[in-house]
């Protein structure tokens, strides 16, 4: 197994709720292709380097766990 760290930027809108929802979507993803989740990290709204979709700011989440290549196709799949 190797170890990856993914890092996420998520729409400003989100909710709480909806936000956990997606990140327990992606952990579900990650452990159903026998993968194991080492970290969330949630640094919240921040600003954009530059626009992305016309958007300036996003929350950024950093994710770290262990799995194969199979791991890392899926969680591209889910987004």
């Amino acid at each position: 197994m190797r170890s990856y760290e993914t890092a996420l930027i998520f729409v400003p809108q989100l909710s709480e709720n909806e936000l956990d929802s997606e990140l327990a979507n992606l952990e579900k993803t990650i452990l159903s292709n026998e993968g194991t989740l080492k970290s969330t990290r949630k640094w919240g709204k921040r600003q954009l380097a530059y626009p992305i979709r016309k958007l300036n700011e996003g929350i950024y989440v950093f994710l770290r766990w262990d799995g194969a290549e199979a791991v890392s196709t899926a969680i591209d799949k889910h987004l």
